[in-house]
């Protein structure tokens, strides 16, 4: 992603996102803005892995997390985890959702 001019460095993060899949294990690592919302990564990590975003959850900090949200929102610092899951299913999956 290219900065744009008003972009300063402090208000960007990198982030890692890592998978747990079976047969999908790796590691990508997405800078953006902290006050984007995060389904911008889940879209950009969908596309590149191939995974349809309804079968996989996010989680950071042991809580799925919705597309809603921003790194800010989530007091995400500069090289925080991101865990991609197979979905289960259930009323577990949204027990622990962070909603804005």
């Amino acid at each position: 992603m290219a900065e744009s001019k008003g972009d300063a460095p402090e208000n960007r993060i990198t982030i890692k996102v890592e998978s747990s899949i079976v047969g999908h294990y790796d590691t990508v690592f997405y800078s953006m803005k902290k006050t984007s919302k995060i389904q911008i990564l889940m879209n950009a990590y969908c596309e590149r892995t191939g995974f349809d975003i309804r079968s996989i959850r996010f989680v950071f900090n042991n809580r799925v997390i919705s597309e809603r949200v921003t790194p800010s929102f989530l007091e995400m610092e500069d090289g925080s985890e991101i865990y991609v899951h197979r979905a289960q299913g259930g009323p577990d999956d949204y027990n622990n959702l962070y909603l804005l």
